[in-house]
C-alpha cells in the first residue's frame, strides 16, 4: 500500500534520544502503544515522525520504523525531517496531502496531549473530526510539565515558528 492510499493510520510522535543516542524510554512506550493499537484497530499504516534532534544521532523516525517493522504487518512510513513538535505535524501533513483520510490516531505522551490537540486544531484542521489522541503514561517529573506549559504558550503566539525560529529550534526542539 502506498502512502497516498492511506485512509486510517497512526502517527507516532518521536522523543529526543538520550545523550548516547539510545532511544528514550518514553519513545519505546509510544511505539509499543502503536503496536497494540495496530492489532486492535483497523489501520492501513503507521507514520513515525521525528528527525535528528541530537547531534550525531540518527533520526528518531528511522529507529521507530525499524522497531515497528519487526512487530506489525502493515506499512510503516517515516517523517524524519522535523526537529520540533510543530514540524512533526506540518511535515506529516505535507506527506499526506491527497490522502482521503477517514481516521487518524495520534500517539504521544500524556504530558503533551493538551498542546497537541491545540496544534493539530490550528495546523491540520482537516483532521478535526477524524482524529483521536492517545496519551501514553510517562515518567516525567513536574519540571517537564512546566516546560510543556511554556511550549504551549510559545505555540499560541508563534504556531508557525516564525518569530524566533533559531532560538525555538534550539530550545524547543522536540519539546
Amino acid at each position: 500500500m502506498s502512502l497516498k492510499e492511506l485512509k486510517r493510520f497512526i502517527i507516532v510522535h518521536g522523543e529526543k534520544p538520550y545523550k548516547e543516542c539510545q532511544p528514550h524510554q518514553e519513545f519505546f512506550k509510544r511505539l509499543e502503544k502503536a503496536i497494540e493499537l495496530a492489532d486492535k484497530k483497523t489501520v492501513d499504516g503507521i507514520m513515525v515522525s521525528g528527525g535528528t534532534t541530537r547531534k550525531n544521532c540518527p533520526a528518531e523516525a528511522s529507529f521507530g520504523a525499524k522497531y515497528l517493522q519487526k512487530s506489525v504487518e502493515i506499512p510503516v512510513f517515516v517523517e524524519e525531517n522535523s526537529r520540533t513538535t510543530i514540524e512533526n505535524i506540518k511535515f506529516t501533513k505535507e506527506m499526506l496531502i491527497g490522502c482521503s483520510l477517514e481516521r487518524v490516531i495520534v500517539i504521544s505522551s500524556k504530558k503533551r496531549l493538551f498542546r497537541l490537540r491545540y496544534l493539530y486544531g490550528r495546523l491540520w484542521r482537516e483532521t478535526r473530526d477524524k482524529i483521536e489522541f492517545v496519551g501514553v503514561p510517562d515518567s516525567y517529573g513536574i519540571y517537564f510539565y512546566f516546560l510543556e506549559l511554556l511550549y504551549f504558550v510559545y505555540s499560541i503566539f508563534d504556531v508557525n515558528e516564525c518569530f524566533l525560529p533559531r532560538l525555538a529550534k534550539k530550545l524547543f526542539r522536540n519539546g
